[in-house]
């Protein structure tokens, strides 16, 4: 008797654990009973029908699941870039079943539709626009996900769009682009170096003649001042006229150029008839004489 009731329970026990499933945390189980949605059942220990009745077919994790993708998109002013999206997305437990059965390949299907959306919102918008316009991206794409999906059992958590890359070819245009800015700004550089250059070296010749003359004109001011004191003092003290007294210091003038002309040897010095010869220089000196005595 004892010997059949151990067969019996032995018998029994693989009908009798299939009659227990545990679940992990965040996590449900799909149950069957043949070949039929049952139900599901949530974290810990539960009760189902023996195999073959009731089986559970699948687990469903509840847990946030992120989708990345790296969507090529082309704007509306032809530049081809690579826009990478992060979708965040989670199954709602009320909605097991439909998260389930709904859809075949459920994260496949849902990166599909938000790399359509990603390229539909790019192809209206230029490329400064979608530079500058993730929110819209990020903005559009939830709430496409969001009207479509839910009715199938998933919840949009978060939406992320980083920032675009150019493709290659945009790369090499953008690159052509500033090395021809570059060629620019510096040829504006040098063009304003030369003016720099030409305007202050003008500046400076100005400077440079304006102080001349002054130079010029301060010596000649000190000349006639000095000849017009001496004159007058060599008038004064000889009791003569100005007119003989610029004679004389005119001969002066000519003495002494003709002795500067003739330093050194080998020198002949010609002196112009209508400056006057030395026979003059001398008629003026004894005239000179005269009136002293």
């Amino acid at each position: 008797m004892v010997g059949v009731l151990i067969v019996l329970v032995i018998a029994l026990l693989p009908i009798i654990s299939g009659c227990f499933i545990i679940t992990k945390q965040q996590k449900v189980q799909i149950l069957e009973t043949f070949g039929k949605y049952s139900g599901f059942r949530t974290a810990g220990l539960s009760m189902k029908l023996p195999w073959p009745i009731q089986i559970a077919v699948a687990t469903v994790d509840l847990r946030i699941q992120e989708i990345a993708e790296t969507v090529e998109i082309k704007s509306k002013d032809n530049a081809f870039l690579c826009v990478p999206v992060k979708v965040q997305v989670k199954v709602i437990p009320e909605k097991v079943k439909d998260a389930y059965y709904a859809l075949d390949n459920p994260w496949s299907q849902i990166l599909s539709y938000v790399v359509n959306q990603v390229r539909a919102k790019a192809s209206s918008m230029t490329m400064d626009e979608i530079f500058s316009g993730k929110s819209d991206f990020e903005a559009v794409v939830e709430t496409e996900l969001k009207s479509t999906f839910e009715e199938y059992g998933f919840a949009v958590v978060n939406v992320l769009v980083d920032d675009p890359q150019p493709s290659d070819q945009l790369k090499e245009a953008f690159e052509k682009v500033l090395a021809a800015q570059r060629d620019k700004d510096a040829a504006v550089l040098e063009k304003e170096a030369v003016r720099e250059r030409l305007v202050g070296r003008a500046e400076a010749e100005a400077e440079s003649l304006r102080l001349k003359a002054k130079g010029y004109a301060d010596q000649r001011n000190t000349m006639a001042e000095g000849n017009s004191k001496a004159i007058a003092v060599f008038c004064e003290g000889l009791n003569i006229d100005h007119a003989l007294a610029l004679k004389f210091f005119e001969g002066w003038d000519m003495r002494d150029a003709v002795r500067e002309a003739a330093q050194g040897e080998g020198n002949t010095v010609l002196i112009p008839v209508e400056m006057g010869g030395m026979g003059r220089m001398a008629a003026d000196l004894e005239a000179l004489k005269g009136i002293g005595k």
